[in-house]
């Protein structure tokens, strides 16, 4: 073969090698940005759809003792094998019945999360993925933001929101998705089977003054027959092969929010400051709530919403991040822009009576009605949420009229991110 011949030869190979490189390359980069867009949902091939479950179950898991005294800790062991659970169709059933001299014992606001104090879930493996504290004053501020009066009136009922309904010696039974407890089971993805196998479930019940507001020591309540029906999937045994052979070689990642709470007393100065100091990776939302503490230490405190207008304004500061970017006055000076500007982007509530689709009223808002607020921290979805580091920490600035006997609570929404493998779980807030 002559030099020319082999020179042609060469080149040929090494345009072909380069353009093989280059599709290589491309196919790669493709398949990232795939990737992060499907993450935003940012995805817009519609795809054949092609079913992988077998079959979908609701099975009961009832707590080890059939009877609970208020202020006890409840014990579930959760064993769904190799199904995998969809937490959003998944509840708690439980009956409520209160006794003692007392003939008054109502839900003075909420529902039957009143008796929930706490809420721990612990893996067959022993690690802990969650831990929530105080979870009965959280639904009371979040419930009414993030589901509406028709949601209220189709829904509420069966998770005991009646304020007339007297539990004294009168059984009553409420079921509560499980979405609504804790985060774990909110989301739609299904939860990985090596995470619910051997699940235990600890609930501690509230005091009986802390539920039902009531000032009378001998009073009690009774939690029966307590269970929570799980919604199970089974799915077909290509489908398990595969997520199988993912957690033995990368781990089965599942993302799902939870809550800080950081709560603190009035002092004598008519600023008050909240700060959230805990490192967190992905914060979503931030909800403040002022109530009345008077004489009663925080574990005893009513759960009852305090006279909201003490606070006359309020901000948000996350690591020099501020919303609004103005200090919402409440004082009677709020502009009809900044109502607005604050509709779209904040919640405000009075007297636990304001649903997230109700009218909100411009003259109530600026004449300061309002003690409980919620900020949003997401830029497009719930992956793009703010960090809290030791450089940005998150605070709550609110400003009230003078030294009052108030508590101040802030909770914050953020992600939890579990990585399941065969041998351990890792969990990352």
């Amino acid at each position: 073969m002559s030099a020319s011949v082999e020179k042609v030869v060469s080149d040929t190979k090494m345009a072909r090698d380069q353009a093989v490189a280059r599709a290589g390359e491309s196919k790669s980069a493709g398949s990232v940005m795939g990737d992060l867009m499907r993450a935003q949902n940012l995805d817009y091939n519609v795809r054949e759809s092609g079913n992988l479950v077998n079959s979908v179950n609701n099975v009961e898991y009832f707590f080890e003792k059939s009877s609970y005294a208020a202020g006890k800790q409840m014990i579930c062991y959760l064993n769904p094998g190799d199904e995998m659970v969809h937490g959003k169709g998944s509840y708690l059933v439980m009956d409520i019945e209160g006794s003692g001299p007392g003939v008054d014992m109502k839900f003075p606001s909420g529902c039957g999360t009143n008796v929930v104090d706490t809420i721990v879930l612990t893996t067959s493996k022993g690690t802990e993925i969650l831990r929530e504290e105080d979870v009965a004053d959280r639904l009371q501020l979040v419930i009414p933001a993030t589901h509406s009066q028709d949601w209220l009136s189709h829904y509420g009922e069966v998770m005991g929101f009646d304020t007339d309904h007297n539990y004294h010696n009168n059984k009553r039974r409420v079921v509560i998705p499980l979405g609504l407890l804790c985060g774990f089971f909110n989301e739609d993805k299904l939860i990985p089977a090596s995470l619910t196998q051997g699940l235990r479930v600890a609930i501690k019940l509230n005091t009986q003054d802390v539920a039902f507001n009531s000032d009378n020591a001998a009073n009690t309540y009774t939690v029966t027959d307590a269970k929570i029906v799980l919604q199970q999937h089974l799915l077909m045994d290509s489908a398990i092969a595969f997520l199988s052979q993912q957690a033995s070689s990368q781990g089965l990642q599942y993302i799902f929010s939870s809550y800080e709470h950081v709560g603190q007393s009035a002092s004598t100065d008519t600023k008050v400051n909240v700060s959230v100091t805990r490192a967190l990776s992905k914060t979503l939302k931030t909800y403040f709530k002022a109530r009345a503490q008077g004489n009663q230490v925080f574990n005893a405190d009513s759960l009852a919403s305090a006279s909201s207008d003490q606070v006359v304004d309020f901000q948000v500061n996350l690591g020099g991040y501020f919303e609004p970017s103005n200090k919402m006055d409440l004082s009677g000076n709020l502009a009809e822009e900044g109502f607005a500007y604050t509709q779209e982007n904040l919640w405000g509530q009075a007297s636990m009576g304001t649903w997230k689709s109700n009218d909100i009223s411009y003259t109530d808002f600026k004449n300061a009605l309002y003690a409980h607020f919620g900020v949003n921290l997401t830029r497009s979805n719930k992956l793009s949420g703010l960090e809290i580091a030791s450089s940005k920490q998150l605070q709550w600035r609110i400003g009230v009229k003078g030294a009052i006997s108030q508590r101040y609570d802030v909770f914050v929404e953020h992600l939890k991110l579990i990585t399941s493998t065969l041998t351990k779980e890792v969990v990352q807030d």
